[in-house]
């Protein structure tokens, strides 16, 4: 094993890093890369890359690909894997570790992005826009649509107070909301600097008008939302996750709705991503949802995409490394 790595490392330094983006890289990012590596783009939803896997060194993956213990063996050469984006909960990390692969993330690049379109989602919730806007296409003035609800005076829920969490607080505070918020590693009196109210999850579901997701998912926040905590949120509650589908009992939510419960859901991200065209809650009235959009930005992307370029850069010309690293 040691021979293996000694003498791969050895051809990483004689030659160029033979390099696989998964979904997809910038031109920027390309033309910084390929001067000293040979990198091969294949288009988001393609699977032929992994016919390369026994010669490559580096992975660029994004939020759809998966990376099993499967694929790890099949990958002899594999030094290290950038996810462009948050979370890791696509990537086998212990394999990864064990393997000795590094693991990049680039969690800060999209956090605004993120927090701008759970506020939209928030926002397009509250005022039924969904309903209005194909009102006015289809020649219904006005008909079919709800009166809105002003999310002036309510009460969010923000479950995970982390970089994205604490973006969102920020920007619906000034829609005169009242924050609250749950998260179990979050110090005191940072939430005291952040002007969010500390409060148990319980009281937080049962207290919060709207509830926003901003959790890692991980295995033990794997449906999170689970039906008993379902139920404790006021059936006139909106939900919204823009973080992670599996973070939410789809089953138990799709449940409760036809019960009544909920005003209204909004939903980035789901369990099965894509969700199939019969996949029940992307139909239901009263769920607005969205293709997994939260850092689809144009700056979201560039910063992420230029960050990864840096990394590799940096990884090509330094030893210097550890093994799971934010960028």
């Amino acid at each position: 094993m040691l021979a293996r790595l000694k003498a791969s490392k050895t051809q990483l330094v004689m030659g160029k890093l033979k390099i696989l983006a998964t979904e997809g890289l910038s031109t920027p990012a390309l033309e910084k890369l390929r001067p000293v590596a040979d990198i091969i783009c294949f288009d988001y939803g393609s699977i032929s890359w992994k016919n390369h896997l026994a010669t490559a060194n580096g992975l660029i993956i994004r939020t759809r690909t998966k990376i099993t213990d499967e694929i790890l063996s099949i990958s002899p050469e594999l030094r290290w894997i950038a996810r462009a984006g948050n979370g890791l909960d696509n990537l086998d990390l212990e394999t990864c570790i064990s393997r000795d692969i590094e693991v990049w993330s680039t969690p800060d690049a999209s956090t605004e992005s993120t927090a701008e379109h759970a506020c939209l989602l928030t926002l397009m919730l509250a005022r039924h826009s969904d309903q209005f806007v194909s009102s006015l296409r289809e020649g219904r003035w006005r008909k079919g649509v709800e009166l809105a609800t002003e999310v002036f005076g309510k009460n969010l829920g923000i479950v995970g107070c982390g970089r994205i969490g604490q973006r969102v607080a920020h920007r619906m505070r000034a829609f005169g909301m009242n924050i609250i918020g749950y998260d179990p590693f979050v110090h005191p009196k940072e939430f005291d600097d952040l002007q969010i109210q500390s409060v148990s999850l319980e009281d937080l579901l049962n207290q919060a008008d709207f509830i926003s997701l901003h959790l890692p998912l991980k295995p033990d926040t794997h449906h999170f939302l689970n039906e008993e905590r379902l139920k404790k949120c006021k059936t006139s509650a909106f939900l919204i996750n823009a973080a992670r589908g599996g973070l939410i009992d789809e089953a138990a939510l799709f449940k409760l709705l036809n019960e009544g419960h909920f005003y209204g859901v909004a939903l980035d991200v789901f369990e099965s991503e894509p969700p199939a065209d019969s996949y029940p809650l992307i139909h239901h009235p009263r769920v607005l949802g969205s293709p997994h959009m939260g850092a689809r930005s144009q700056e979201a992307q560039e910063r992420i995409d230029r960050r990864i370029a840096e990394k590799v850069l940096e990884y090509i010309s330094s030893t210097k490394s550890g093994r799971v690293n934010e960028l």
